[in-house]
C-alpha cells in the first residue's frame, strides 16, 4: 500500500536521496515513482515539470487574475542568467455577470535561507479555496470551485463576495468580486476585510510556516488551511484531535495514524477498529489492537498498558482515568491503568454514540433506541428513550446533554437526572448533531439546518436541500455542515456565512479539537486541518 512520506532534513545522506529523486524526476528517466512537493509531502505518480525542492518553506500567497499561466519552455543551446522569479499581481476586486464564469490563480513565494522561488499552487491538494459574502456573514453569491479546479468561480446571484485562498496557514489577501446582473442595479461592494499584517515572524521547525501568516492571531480570518494529509485510504471513524494540536484517526486498511500539530506524521501502528479516544491532557491514546482488546499508547506511540478484554465496539469515550468500550458479549465496559476493569453495565445492543459526563461517567445511546447515562462508579443513573428512537449524535456541555430522535425531536436532559428541561420537534428525522458551539449554541440537520438557543427556541434555520448524508461539528463560535450534494460551509451562531468551499469533495466526517482546529475528512482519505 503507498504510505505519505515525510521529509526530514536531517543530514548530507538524505539530502542526496533527495536530490537524485529530483534529478531523476528532471532527467526524463522513465518508471519515476514519485518527488517531493515544496511543502515536504511525497507525491507518487508520474515525474513532475522541475520546481521547488524539500527545504523551501511556503511565505505568501497571491491570487491572481486569469487560469495559471503556461510553463515557459527554455530555448536549448543558450546559457542566461536565471531571474529573480516573483509571484503574479495580487488581485484587488473585479465583476462578474450572474451565470457568467470568473477564474484566478494562485503563486506561492516559498523561501530556503537566502533562496527565493515561486510556485503555482491553484490545484495542489494543500490548497483551499473559500468564498465569503459581503457585508461580513452575507449568503456568498458565488459558487465555489470543485476539488482540482480551483479559482474557478461562477457567478449565481447578484451580490458581493471575498474570495481567498490558504495553505499551510498562510492566507492571501482577499479579493473582491461583485456579481451583476443587465436586469437589475448593480450592488455597491464594500472593501474586503483586509488582515492586519504580523508586526513579527518567529519561525518554526514546521513545512508550511504558520508563524509567517499575512494575518495576526486576533485578525485571522476563520476557514484558513493549516494542512492536509493524504491517508490514501478511506477513514474508518472520526478524528479524535487532542490538547496539544495532534490527531488521530483509523483508516479502512486498519491504521491508525498519529498527526502532529503540523500535519506531520508522527508515527502509526496497527488497530482493528475505526475508534479511537484520547484522554482530555492528551497524554494516552486509545485504540482496539489486532488482538481485538484495548491498548493504551503514549503520545509518542509507545506502548503504556492493554486490557485483557475482547472487545466488540470501542474505544467510545475517555475521561480522567477511564476509557469506555463494549465488550464481545455486549457489556458496557470502564477500564483504567493499568488495564483494570472498573466495571461493567449490561447494554441492550450497539452503541450508536457515546459522550462523558462530568464526574467521569458516561452516557451512551443505543442505535434507534434508548439513551442511558452510568455514573463514574458504574451505576446507572437514569434512561430516556426518544421518540422514534435515538439518532444523530450525543453533545454535552454545562450539565445538560443534547440528544436527537428518529422523530425529528432535539432533546435537551438534566445529566444528572435525565430531566427534561425543553424539547424542539422539527419537521424530519435528526440527520446529524446535535452540536454546540464554545457559546452553548446547538445546531442540528433535520429538513434544515437549525440553531437553537440554550433554551430551546429557534434563533435562525436554513433549508437544506439535499437527498444524502450530513455532516456536522460545533466550532468555537458556530458550525460547520456538509451536504453529499453541496458545498462545505461554516456558519457563526448569528447565521452568518463565514466561508464557503468545495475543495474537500465527500466529506465524510468532521470534528472540532479544543485548541480551536477544524478537522474534516473525505471519501478518498484526504484528512484537512482548518482554523
Amino acid at each position: 500500500m503507498l504510505r505519505r512520506v515525510r521529509w526530514l532534513i536531517i543530514g548530507s545522506v538524505l539530502m542526496f536521496v533527495s536530490a537524485s529523486l529530483i534529478m531523476s524526476c528532471t532527467g526524463g528517466v522513465s518508471g519515476c515513482g514519485g518527488y517531493f512537493d515544496a511543502f515536504g509531502d511525497f507525491i507518487p505518480g508520474a515525474c513532475p515539470t522541475p520546481g521547488p525542492v524539500t527545504g523551501f518553506e511556503l511565505q505568501s500567497i497571491n491570487v491572481c487574475y486569469g487560469p495559471p499561466a503556461s510553463p515557459t519552455p527554455t530555448p536549448t543551446g543558450t546559457i542566461s542568467p536565471t531571474p529573480t522569479p516573483t509571484a503574479c499581481p495580487q488581485a484587488t476586486s473585479t465583476s462578474v455577470e450572474s451565470g457568467a464564469i470568473i477564474q484566478f490563480h494562485a503563486d506561492g513565494t516559498f523561501a530556503k535561507k537566502t533562496q527565493t522561488t515561486v510556485l503555482d499552487i491553484t490545484n495542489l491538494k494543500q490548497t483551499l479555496w473559500t468564498s465569503q459574502g459581503q457585508p461580513s456573514g452575507a449568503p456568498t453569491p458565488l459558487l465555489p470551485p470543485t476539488q482540482g479546479n480551483g479559482g474557478t468561480y461562477t457567478g449565481l446571484q447578484v451580490g458581493c463576495a471575498c474570495i481567498n485562498a490558504s495553505a499551510g496557514g498562510i492566507i492571501s489577501l482577499p479579493v473582491g468580486v461583485t456579481v451583476f446582473s443587465t436586469s437589475q442595479p448593480t450592488p455597491s461592494c464594500p472593501p474586503c476585510p483586509t488582515p492586519s499584517p504580523t508586526t513579527t515572524a518567529t519561525p518554526t521547525a514546521r513545512r508550511a510556516n504558520a508563524a509567517l501568516s499575512t494575518a495576526s492571531t486576533d485578525t485571522a480570518p476563520a476557514g484558513v488551511m493549516q494542512w492536509t494529509f493524504d491517508a490514501a485510504m478511506p477513514l474508518s471513524g472520526p478524528v479524535a484531535g487532542a490538547p496539544d494540536g495532534s490527531a488521530y484517526f483509523v483508516t479502512s486498511d486498519s491504521v491508525l495514524h498519529a498527526i502532529s500539530a503540523t500535519g506531520a506524521e508522527k508515527w502509526h501502528t496497527l488497530a482493528s477498529d475505526g475508534s479511537v479516544a484520547v484522554s482530555p491532557d492528551g497524554s494516552l491514546v486509545y485504540l482496539r489492537g489486532t488482538d481485538g482488546k484495548l491498548k493504551a499508547l503514549s503520545a509518542d506511540g509507545k506502548y503504556q498498558w492493554g486490557a485483557n478484554v475482547a472487545l466488540s465496539q470501542g474505544p467510545l469515550a475517555a475521561s480522567a482515568n477511564s476509557v469506555f468500550a463494549v465488550t464481545s458479549d455486549g457489556q458496557l465496559v470502564a477500564i483504567t491503568s493499568p488495564g483494570m476493569v472498573l466495571w461493567q453495565v449490561p447494554m441492550g445492543g450497539g452503541v450508536s454514540n457515546a459522550a462523558v459526563l462530568p464526574g467521569g461517567g458516561v452516557i451512551v445511546a443505543l442505535s434507534h433506541g434508548d439513551v442511558t447515562a452510568v455514573s463514574g462508579e458504574g451505576v446507572p443513573r437514569w434512561s430516556f428513550t426518544p421518540d422514534g428512537g435515538f439518532a444523530g449524535t450525543l453533545a454535552v456541555q454545562n450539565g445538560t446533554v443534547y440528544v436527537g430522535s428518529g422523530s425529528g425531536t432535539v432533546y435537551a436532559l438534566d445529566t444528572s437526572s435525565g430531566n427534561g428541561l425543553w424539547q424542539y420537534k422539527s419537521g424530519a428525522p435528526v440527520l446529524a448533531g446535535p452540536a454546540v458551539d464554545a457559546q452553548g449554541t446547538v445546531f442540528f440537520a433535520s429538513d434544515s439546518l437549525y440553531a437553537l438557543g440554550s433554551n430551546g427556541a429557534v434563533r435562525w434555520s436554513n433549508p437544506l436541500l439535499t437527498s444524502g448524508p450530513v455532516v456536522l461539528a460545533g466550532t468555537s463560535s458556530g458550525v460547520f455542515v456538509a451536504a453529499s450534494d453541496g458545498p462545505s460551509t461554516a456558519y457563526s451562531d448569528s447565521d452568518a456565512e463565514q466561508w464557503s468551499t468545495r475543495d474537500f469533495a465527500n466529506v465524510t466526517s468532521a470534528a472540532f479539537s479544543p485548541p480551536g482546529m477544524l478537522y474534516v475528512a473525505n471519501s478518498l482519505g484526504g484528512v484537512y486541518a482548518i482554523k
